[in-house]
Protein backbone atom coordinates (compact mmCIF):
# COMPACT_ATOMS: atom_id res chain seq x y z
CA UNK A 1 0.00 0.00 0.00
CA UNK A 2 1.45 3.20 -1.13
CA UNK A 3 1.30 6.81 0.68
CA UNK A 4 -1.55 7.74 -0.99
CA UNK A 5 -3.61 4.62 -0.37
CA UNK A 6 -2.68 4.81 3.36
CA UNK A 7 -3.97 8.24 3.90
CA UNK A 8 -7.30 7.36 1.48
CA UNK A 9 -7.30 4.29 3.82
CA UNK A 10 -6.95 6.16 7.12
CA UNK A 11 -9.34 8.95 6.17
CA UNK A 12 -12.44 6.12 5.57
CA UNK A 13 -11.40 4.29 8.62
CA UNK A 14 -11.77 7.87 10.80
CA UNK A 15 -15.40 7.96 9.21
CA UNK A 16 -16.37 4.25 9.92
CA UNK A 17 -15.57 4.54 13.27
CA UNK A 18 -16.74 7.70 13.96
CA UNK A 19 -20.28 5.89 12.94
CA UNK A 20 -20.10 3.56 15.11
CA UNK A 21 -21.49 3.21 19.02
CA UNK A 22 -18.34 4.53 21.39
CA UNK A 23 -17.57 2.70 24.72
CA UNK A 24 -18.75 -1.09 25.90
CA UNK A 25 -21.22 -3.15 27.21
CA UNK A 26 -21.93 -3.55 30.50
CA UNK A 27 -23.84 -7.12 32.62
CA UNK A 28 -25.66 -5.84 35.30
CA UNK A 29 -28.04 -9.10 37.29
CA UNK A 30 -30.81 -8.16 39.52
CA UNK A 31 -32.82 -10.60 41.24
CA UNK A 32 -31.15 -13.13 39.03
CA UNK A 33 -32.16 -11.48 35.92
CA UNK A 34 -29.56 -10.06 33.41
CA UNK A 35 -29.77 -6.71 31.72
CA UNK A 36 -27.02 -5.35 29.96
CA UNK A 37 -26.35 -1.21 28.80
CA UNK A 38 -23.98 0.68 26.61
CA UNK A 39 -21.69 2.34 28.58
CA UNK A 40 -19.48 5.74 27.13
CA UNK A 41 -17.80 8.37 28.18
CA UNK A 42 -19.58 11.86 27.19
CA UNK A 43 -18.20 15.31 28.26
CA UNK A 44 -16.20 13.01 31.13
CA UNK A 45 -19.24 11.78 32.06
CA UNK A 46 -20.19 7.85 32.31
CA UNK A 47 -23.28 7.93 30.60
CA UNK A 48 -25.61 4.42 30.10
CA UNK A 49 -28.35 3.29 28.66
CA UNK A 50 -30.09 -0.19 28.34
CA UNK A 51 -29.99 -1.95 25.35
CA UNK A 52 -32.99 -4.49 24.38
CA UNK A 53 -32.55 -8.05 24.22
CA UNK A 54 -33.26 -8.59 20.85
CA UNK A 55 -30.71 -5.88 19.90
CA UNK A 56 -27.95 -7.10 21.84
CA UNK A 57 -26.33 -9.34 19.48
CA UNK A 58 -26.28 -6.21 16.77
CA UNK A 59 -24.80 -3.90 19.29
CA UNK A 60 -21.91 -6.12 20.61
CA UNK A 61 -20.83 -6.95 17.11
CA UNK A 62 -20.86 -3.05 15.91
CA UNK A 63 -18.84 -2.46 19.14
CA UNK A 64 -16.18 -5.21 17.91
CA UNK A 65 -16.01 -4.03 14.31
CA UNK A 66 -15.71 -0.28 16.28
CA UNK A 67 -12.26 -2.07 17.90
CA UNK A 68 -11.11 -3.87 14.86
CA UNK A 69 -11.43 -0.58 12.78
CA UNK A 70 -9.79 1.22 15.56
CA UNK A 71 -6.73 -1.62 15.57
CA UNK A 72 -6.08 -0.99 12.03
CA UNK A 73 -6.38 2.93 11.93
CA UNK A 74 -3.50 2.67 14.81
CA UNK A 75 -1.61 0.19 12.78
CA UNK A 76 -1.70 2.36 9.80
CA UNK A 77 -0.98 5.86 11.61
CA UNK A 78 2.54 4.21 12.56
CA UNK A 79 3.44 3.41 9.25
CA UNK A 80 2.71 6.85 7.92
CA UNK A 81 5.49 9.71 7.59
CA UNK A 82 4.88 12.59 9.91
CA UNK A 83 3.10 15.19 7.93
CA UNK A 84 4.94 18.40 6.78
CA UNK A 85 2.28 20.69 8.08
CA UNK A 86 2.77 24.91 7.98
CA UNK A 87 1.76 24.82 11.78
CA UNK A 88 0.43 22.00 13.33
CA UNK A 89 0.49 22.81 16.59
CA UNK A 90 -2.50 25.26 15.37
CA UNK A 91 -4.69 22.61 14.02
CA UNK A 92 -7.86 21.09 16.21
CA UNK A 93 -9.27 19.40 14.02
CA UNK A 94 -7.45 16.59 11.26
CA UNK A 95 -6.29 18.88 8.81
CA UNK A 96 -3.85 18.05 5.59
CA UNK A 97 -2.05 20.48 3.74
CA UNK A 98 1.05 20.90 1.24
CA UNK A 99 2.82 17.43 -0.39
CA UNK A 100 0.15 15.55 2.02
CA UNK A 101 -2.62 16.54 -0.83
CA UNK A 102 -0.63 15.95 -3.51
CA UNK A 103 -0.11 12.32 -2.62
CA UNK A 104 -3.54 12.12 -1.96
CA UNK A 105 -4.40 13.18 -5.10
CA UNK A 106 -2.10 10.61 -6.74
CA UNK A 107 -3.85 7.72 -7.78
CA UNK A 108 -6.64 9.38 -8.97
CA UNK A 109 -5.02 11.54 -11.84
CA UNK A 110 -5.82 8.90 -14.52
CA UNK A 111 -9.61 8.74 -13.77
CA UNK A 112 -12.26 9.47 -16.21
CA UNK A 113 -14.51 12.56 -14.52
CA UNK A 114 -17.62 12.41 -13.46
CA UNK A 115 -19.95 15.13 -15.97
CA UNK A 116 -20.96 17.08 -12.84
CA UNK A 117 -16.99 17.70 -11.80
CA UNK A 118 -16.91 20.48 -14.31
CA UNK A 119 -19.26 22.74 -11.65
CA UNK A 120 -17.05 21.84 -8.88
CA UNK A 121 -13.84 22.67 -10.87
CA UNK A 122 -15.67 26.12 -12.36
CA UNK A 123 -16.47 26.97 -8.59
CA UNK A 124 -13.02 26.58 -7.53
CA UNK A 125 -11.12 28.10 -10.36
CA UNK A 126 -13.18 31.21 -10.88
CA UNK A 127 -13.98 34.59 -9.38
CA UNK A 128 -15.16 34.25 -5.54
CA UNK A 129 -18.52 34.80 -5.14
CA UNK A 130 -19.64 34.73 -1.54
CA UNK A 131 -21.32 31.65 -1.54
CA UNK A 132 -19.93 27.95 -0.68
CA UNK A 133 -20.33 25.30 -2.56
CA UNK A 134 -21.83 22.08 -1.09
CA UNK A 135 -21.09 18.33 -2.68
CA UNK A 136 -23.34 15.95 -1.80
CA UNK A 137 -24.91 12.73 -2.01
CA UNK A 138 -24.96 8.75 -0.99
CA UNK A 139 -21.28 6.74 -0.52
CA UNK A 140 -19.12 5.42 -3.04
CA UNK A 141 -20.76 8.07 -6.20
CA UNK A 142 -17.76 9.89 -6.53
CA UNK A 143 -17.70 13.12 -4.12
CA UNK A 144 -14.62 12.97 -2.22
CA UNK A 145 -12.54 11.39 -5.66
CA UNK A 146 -13.91 14.80 -7.58
CA UNK A 147 -11.95 16.56 -4.29
CA UNK A 148 -8.59 14.74 -4.82
CA UNK A 149 -8.91 15.63 -9.13
CA UNK A 150 -9.08 19.00 -8.25
CA UNK A 151 -6.11 18.91 -6.46
CA UNK A 152 -4.25 17.27 -8.84
CA UNK A 153 -5.06 19.69 -11.75
CA UNK A 154 -3.99 22.45 -8.96
CA UNK A 155 -0.29 24.32 -9.72
CA UNK A 156 2.11 23.96 -6.79
CA UNK A 157 1.12 27.65 -6.14
CA UNK A 158 -2.63 26.81 -5.63
CA UNK A 159 -1.86 23.61 -3.55
CA UNK A 160 0.56 25.41 -1.23
CA UNK A 161 -2.94 27.26 -0.56
CA UNK A 162 -5.00 24.59 -0.38
CA UNK A 163 -6.56 22.45 2.86
CA UNK A 164 -8.46 19.29 3.26
CA UNK A 165 -10.27 18.86 6.96
CA UNK A 166 -11.64 15.59 7.86
CA UNK A 167 -13.99 16.06 9.93
CA UNK A 168 -15.34 13.69 12.89
CA UNK A 169 -18.10 13.36 14.69
CA UNK A 170 -15.73 14.45 18.40
CA UNK A 171 -15.10 17.94 16.07
CA UNK A 172 -17.30 20.91 17.33
CA UNK A 173 -17.81 24.04 14.73
CA UNK A 174 -16.30 25.98 17.14
CA UNK A 175 -12.95 23.86 16.69
CA UNK A 176 -13.36 24.30 12.69
CA UNK A 177 -13.74 28.02 13.17
CA UNK A 178 -10.18 28.02 15.02
CA UNK A 179 -8.20 26.36 12.38
CA UNK A 180 -10.17 28.14 9.46
CA UNK A 181 -8.77 31.18 11.42
CA UNK A 182 -5.70 30.00 11.71
CA UNK A 183 -5.27 28.98 7.78
CA UNK A 184 -7.10 32.32 6.54
CA UNK A 185 -4.19 33.65 8.72
CA UNK A 186 -1.32 31.69 6.92
CA UNK A 187 -2.52 32.76 3.26
CA UNK A 188 -5.04 29.60 2.67
CA UNK A 189 -7.69 30.02 -0.31
CA UNK A 190 -8.95 26.85 -1.13
CA UNK A 191 -10.71 25.07 1.95
CA UNK A 192 -12.19 20.90 1.12
CA UNK A 193 -14.45 20.28 4.71
CA UNK A 194 -15.62 16.44 4.57
CA UNK A 195 -18.58 14.85 6.15
CA UNK A 196 -19.01 18.28 7.70
CA UNK A 197 -22.57 17.44 8.76
CA UNK A 198 -21.43 14.87 10.86
CA UNK A 199 -20.87 17.99 13.36
CA UNK A 200 -23.56 18.59 15.94
CA UNK A 201 -24.43 21.99 15.80
CA UNK A 202 -23.63 22.32 11.90
CA UNK A 203 -27.07 23.36 11.15
CA UNK A 204 -27.22 25.58 13.49
CA UNK A 205 -24.37 27.32 12.40
CA UNK A 206 -23.77 27.03 8.90
CA UNK A 207 -23.56 30.27 7.83
CA UNK A 208 -20.47 30.96 9.70
CA UNK A 209 -18.68 29.33 6.12
CA UNK A 210 -20.08 31.74 3.67
CA UNK A 211 -20.46 35.00 5.80
CA UNK A 212 -17.56 35.16 7.21
CA UNK A 213 -15.32 33.01 5.15
CA UNK A 214 -16.26 32.96 1.46
CA UNK A 215 -17.04 36.90 2.24
CA UNK A 216 -13.29 37.00 2.39
CA UNK A 217 -12.30 35.49 -0.59
CA UNK A 218 -11.93 31.69 0.95
CA UNK A 219 -13.50 29.21 -1.58
CA UNK A 220 -15.16 26.44 0.56
CA UNK A 221 -16.62 23.12 -0.65
CA UNK A 222 -18.31 21.39 2.01
CA UNK A 223 -19.06 17.84 1.62
CA UNK A 224 -20.62 14.61 3.10
CA UNK A 225 -23.71 12.27 2.75
CA UNK A 226 -26.27 13.68 4.92
CA UNK A 227 -28.40 15.43 2.01
CA UNK A 228 -30.72 16.59 4.60
CA UNK A 229 -28.55 18.38 6.99
CA UNK A 230 -27.52 20.17 3.64
CA UNK A 231 -31.34 20.93 2.82
CA UNK A 232 -32.15 22.41 6.00
CA UNK A 233 -29.16 24.77 5.67
CA UNK A 234 -29.91 25.83 2.17
CA UNK A 235 -33.56 26.84 3.27
CA UNK A 236 -31.96 28.71 6.15
CA UNK A 237 -28.56 29.38 7.21
CA UNK A 238 -26.92 29.18 3.75
CA UNK A 239 -30.22 30.55 1.84
CA UNK A 240 -29.01 32.24 -1.47
CA UNK A 241 -25.36 31.26 -0.10
CA UNK A 242 -24.32 27.87 -1.22
CA UNK A 243 -24.27 25.74 -4.90
CA UNK A 244 -25.87 22.47 -4.07
CA UNK A 245 -24.55 19.49 -6.43
CA UNK A 246 -26.10 16.34 -5.85
CA UNK A 247 -23.94 13.06 -6.46
CA UNK A 248 -26.29 10.26 -5.93
CA UNK A 249 -27.71 10.19 -8.96
CA UNK A 250 -25.49 8.54 -11.91
CA UNK A 251 -27.07 7.33 -15.42
CA UNK A 252 -26.06 3.98 -17.49
CA UNK A 253 -24.40 6.24 -19.89
CA UNK A 254 -21.90 8.14 -17.44
CA UNK A 255 -21.52 4.92 -15.82
CA UNK A 256 -20.01 3.04 -19.00
CA UNK A 257 -18.17 6.54 -19.87
CA UNK A 258 -16.32 6.91 -16.27
CA UNK A 259 -15.69 3.31 -15.39
CA UNK A 260 -15.40 1.64 -18.84
CA UNK A 261 -17.25 -0.97 -17.75
CA UNK A 262 -20.47 -2.05 -20.10
CA UNK A 263 -23.59 -4.28 -19.66
CA UNK A 264 -26.72 -3.31 -17.13
CA UNK A 265 -25.89 -6.50 -15.15
CA UNK A 266 -22.60 -4.63 -14.09
CA UNK A 267 -24.52 -1.70 -13.69
CA UNK A 268 -26.88 -3.26 -11.27
CA UNK A 269 -23.96 -5.12 -9.87
CA UNK A 270 -22.32 -2.08 -8.95
CA UNK A 271 -25.60 -0.59 -7.34
CA UNK A 272 -25.41 2.36 -9.40
CA UNK A 273 -22.36 3.67 -7.58
CA UNK A 274 -18.80 4.10 -8.67
CA UNK A 275 -17.17 1.31 -6.91
CA UNK A 276 -18.20 -1.88 -6.28
CA UNK A 277 -18.22 -1.75 -2.98
CA UNK A 278 -21.20 -0.17 -3.24
CA UNK A 279 -22.50 -2.60 -2.35
CA UNK A 280 -22.34 -1.66 1.27
CA UNK A 281 -21.85 1.65 0.68
CA UNK A 282 -24.30 2.75 3.41
CA UNK A 283 -23.99 0.21 6.06
CA UNK A 284 -22.49 2.63 8.78
CA UNK A 285 -24.35 5.67 8.24
CA UNK A 286 -26.79 7.06 10.69
CA UNK A 287 -29.43 5.59 8.08
CA UNK A 288 -28.03 2.30 7.23
CA UNK A 289 -31.00 0.72 9.86
CA UNK A 290 -34.17 1.07 11.16
CA UNK A 291 -33.23 1.33 14.30
CA UNK A 292 -30.50 3.84 13.73
CA UNK A 293 -32.82 5.91 11.80
CA UNK A 294 -35.48 5.79 14.79
CA UNK A 295 -33.13 7.66 16.93
CA UNK A 296 -33.83 10.27 14.19
CA UNK A 297 -37.26 11.23 16.09
CA UNK A 298 -39.65 8.83 14.57
CA UNK A 299 -41.64 6.49 16.26
CA UNK A 300 -43.87 3.60 16.48
CA UNK A 301 -46.69 3.14 18.32
CA UNK A 302 -44.74 2.43 21.31
CA UNK A 303 -42.24 5.63 21.54
CA UNK A 304 -38.87 5.20 22.27
CA UNK A 305 -36.25 7.75 23.49
CA UNK A 306 -33.50 9.03 20.54
CA UNK A 307 -30.46 8.75 22.26
CA UNK A 308 -26.83 10.11 21.30
CA UNK A 309 -27.73 11.83 18.32
CA UNK A 310 -28.87 14.86 17.13
CA UNK A 311 -32.38 15.12 15.42
CA UNK A 312 -32.27 16.41 12.22
CA UNK A 313 -35.90 17.53 11.88
CA UNK A 314 -37.71 20.76 11.40
CA UNK A 315 -41.07 22.24 12.88
CA UNK A 316 -42.87 24.31 11.84
CA UNK A 317 -46.63 25.74 11.80
CA UNK A 318 -48.29 24.36 7.85
CA UNK A 319 -48.37 27.03 5.75
CA UNK A 320 -50.36 27.33 2.42
CA UNK A 321 -54.27 27.58 1.23
CA UNK A 322 -54.06 24.24 -0.24
CA UNK A 323 -53.33 22.88 3.60
CA UNK A 324 -55.60 25.48 4.70
CA UNK A 325 -58.70 24.28 3.10
CA UNK A 326 -57.93 20.71 3.69
CA UNK A 327 -58.11 21.43 6.97
CA UNK A 328 -60.20 24.44 8.18
CA UNK A 329 -62.87 22.06 9.84
CA UNK A 330 -59.69 20.65 12.51
CA UNK A 331 -60.07 22.65 15.29
CA UNK A 332 -56.21 21.57 16.51
CA UNK A 333 -53.13 23.46 15.44
CA UNK A 334 -51.48 21.82 12.46
CA UNK A 335 -47.90 21.85 12.54
CA UNK A 336 -45.32 20.53 9.74
CA UNK A 337 -42.31 18.36 10.79
CA UNK A 338 -39.98 18.04 7.88
CA UNK A 339 -37.22 14.80 7.86
CA UNK A 340 -35.35 13.27 5.72
CA UNK A 341 -36.54 11.02 3.28
CA UNK A 342 -37.76 7.12 4.17
CA UNK A 343 -39.89 4.38 3.30
CA UNK A 344 -42.80 2.98 5.85
CA UNK A 345 -43.85 6.40 6.99
CA UNK A 346 -47.83 6.56 7.68
CA UNK A 347 -50.48 7.98 9.29
CA UNK A 348 -50.77 6.34 11.73
CA UNK A 349 -47.47 6.79 13.29
CA UNK A 350 -46.34 9.17 15.85
CA UNK A 351 -43.49 12.08 16.33
CA UNK A 352 -42.27 12.54 19.29
CA UNK A 353 -40.42 16.14 20.14
CA UNK A 354 -39.81 18.14 23.02
CA UNK A 355 -41.67 16.61 25.37
CA UNK A 356 -44.78 16.55 22.59
CA UNK A 357 -46.41 13.34 21.12
CA UNK A 358 -47.46 14.57 17.39
CA UNK A 359 -50.46 12.60 15.78
CA UNK A 360 -49.34 12.16 11.62
CA UNK A 361 -52.39 13.21 10.02
CA UNK A 362 -50.44 13.00 6.30
CA UNK A 363 -47.30 12.58 4.71
CA UNK A 364 -46.67 14.17 1.55
CA UNK A 365 -43.24 13.67 -0.74
CA UNK A 366 -43.10 16.71 -2.30
CA UNK A 367 -42.72 16.54 -6.07
CA UNK A 368 -41.70 12.73 -5.05
CA UNK A 369 -38.07 13.46 -5.33
CA UNK A 370 -37.64 10.77 -2.66
CA UNK A 371 -35.12 13.68 -0.81
CA UNK A 372 -37.58 14.37 2.33
CA UNK A 373 -41.21 14.48 3.90
CA UNK A 374 -43.36 16.73 5.28
CA UNK A 375 -45.49 15.39 8.26
CA UNK A 376 -48.83 17.19 8.41
CA UNK A 377 -49.11 16.94 12.43
CA UNK A 378 -51.79 17.84 15.34
CA UNK A 379 -50.32 17.40 19.00
CA UNK A 380 -51.12 14.63 21.04
CA UNK A 381 -50.88 15.44 24.20
CA UNK A 382 -48.13 17.69 25.57
CA UNK A 383 -45.58 15.72 27.93
CA UNK A 384 -46.66 12.65 26.56
CA UNK A 385 -44.57 10.08 25.76
CA UNK A 386 -46.60 6.86 26.36
CA UNK A 387 -47.74 4.16 23.70
CA UNK A 388 -51.31 5.07 22.12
Amino acid sequence: MDLSEMQTRVAELEQQISALPAGSVTKKTVNGKEYFYHRWTENKKRREKYIPADELENFRAQIERRKALEQELKALKKQLPKAKSTNPAAFTTNVRTGETLRSFAASVRGYRRRECFRQLHDFVCGKPQDKVFILYGLRRTGKTTMIRQIFAEMSDTELAKSAFIQITAKDSLADVNRDLKALEAQGFRYVFLDEVTLMEDFIEGAALFSDVFAACGMKIVLSGTDSLGFLFTEDEQLYDRCILLHTTFIPYREFESVLGIHGIDEYIRYGGTMSLGGVHYNETSTFASKESTDEYGLTHQSLTDAVGNAIWARIEPARGKTYYEQYKDKVEFVTKVTIRYRKGITPDMLVQYAGTTYRIMSVVDPYEAHVKLELMCNIKERGDSGED
